[in-house]
């Protein structure tokens, strides 16, 4: 049976570990940290961006059926789309590259820094 106590302590936990975590990250590599979450906000714009020209694109196609026009209402809606996904595409292999790279790095500046954990007590 678990006491009321022990997910207060395990989120208490987890808090310090997050903030060890991204400081230990924030003086490994500032830069290539700083840039992984440019690029995941680039992504996530693009891909809200591609939703909703997912939805102008449905609403021309059953526009275009119901008032018989023909292919030039599809271009614009398509063609944002495509430039969306390009641009999702583009940021998720910069990210690769760029995590990657950096993470080789990263860790020969490490050093010693790791051992610095905060250990579970026993």
């Amino acid at each position: 049976m678990t006491t009321p106590a022990a997910p207060r302590k395990s989120l208490r936990r987890l808090g310090s570990l997050l903030q060890f975590s991204f400081g230990l990250v924030w003086s490994a590599a500032r830069a290539p940290f700083v840039g992984l979450v440019a690029l995941q906000i680039i992504s996530a714009v693009a891909l809200a961006g591609q939703v909703l020209a997912v939805q102008l694109t449905l609403s021309v196609i059953l526009d275009a059926k119901a008032r018989e026009q023909g292919l030039l209402p599809f271009v614009f809606p398509v063609v944002l789309l495509a430039l969306l996904t390009a641009v999702t595409a583009v940021a998720g292999s910069c990210r690769r590259r760029l995590a990657g790279t950096s993470a080789s790095r990263s860790l020969s500046r490490c050093g010693d820094r790791s051992s610095r954990w905060p250990r579970a007590s026993a």
